[in-house]
């Protein structure tokens, strides 16, 4: 959907992305552990893709941009585990990055520390819960979930409502579909 608004709008629509650590957010293990301070061999299901995105951020904007589009292609599409080194390292080298200075980035502890700043700021400074949650150029972000995601023209179509809706209306908290039961 935003890869839809951002060939619509083009440089009108500026994306940062920020990690945000769902591993984090629905731990059990207390409010000072913190998943971007765990030993390297901690089985993280996300510190690693985060990692990798921020190795990717370090090769250029485009680079990190087609990173990460084929990031989550893999993971939501191909259901791919991006946990996972040659994943993250096969997703690399089809984006064009320099496989070598990737895997010298990747394993630079600062690229953990990225994903505790963005994660920390995204709590204390705006009170995010969950992913994605976007901000349309105020402080007013929302949370979004599409199931499924919309393709073509819906997609670009949907973005531009809800972007619309909650711009024009920051006070709207929640709007929530129920959905029913799938019955086997």
């Amino acid at each position: 959907m935003l890869q839809k608004a951002k060939e619509r709008y083009g440089d009108d629509l500026s994306i940062t992305w920020k990690y945000f650590s769902l591993e984090q957010v629905n731990s059990t293990q207390g409010p000072d552990w913190k998943v971007w301070e765990q030993d390297e061999d901690f089985p993280s299901r996300g510190v690693w893709s985060f990692r990798a995105a921020e190795a990717a951020r370090k090769q250029g904007a485009e680079k990190f941009e087609a990173f990460h589009v084929s990031l989550l292609a893999a993971r939501h599409k191909d259901r791919k585990d991006i946990g996972k080194m040659d994943i993250l390292e096969e997703i690399a080298t089809e984006s064009g990055l320099d496989l070598e200075q990737f895997r010298k980035d990747i394993i630079n502890p600062d690229t953990k520390l990225a994903i505790g700043r963005d994660h920390t700021e995204a709590v204390e400074e705006y009170g995010v819960f969950g992913t994605p949650t976007i901000f349309p150029g105020n402080d007013s972000g929302f949370y979004l979930k599409l199931m499924p995601a919309p393709e073509g023209a819906k997609a670009l179509e949907t973005f531009e409502t809800i972007y619309r809706t909650i711009s024009d209306f920051p006070d709207i908290q929640e709007i929530k579909q129920p959905r029913k039961p799938r019955r086997e």
